[in-house]
């Protein structure tokens, strides 16, 4: 008898091992695809930041431009 509830104990667990893997395998997809979006959040963010940063710069050249030819024009005058 003992062959025969060993048997059964292994179809048990290959019939019941597969729906539990089915949901393991969806927790850790869940939680990569989680990592995922917090990694892409944080790229962007980086992005964001890096843009706002070159952005800013040259509106500070060219203030810096623009305060250094305060008193010139910035048109040429036609000689005609």
């Amino acid at each position: 008898m003992l062959g025969g509830g060993a048997h059964f104990r292994d179809r048990f667990h290959k019939v019941f091992q597969f729906p539990i893997m089915l949901q393991v395998n969806k927790d850790l997809q869940e939680i990569q695809s989680h990592q995922d979006r917090l990694l892409l959040k944080q790229q962007l963010e980086w992005l964001r930041t890096r843009t706002n940063r070159k952005r800013l710069a040259r509106l500070e050249q060219k203030v810096k431009e623009g305060e250094g030819n305060q008193g010139e024009k910035l048109v040429p005058s036609n000689p005609d």
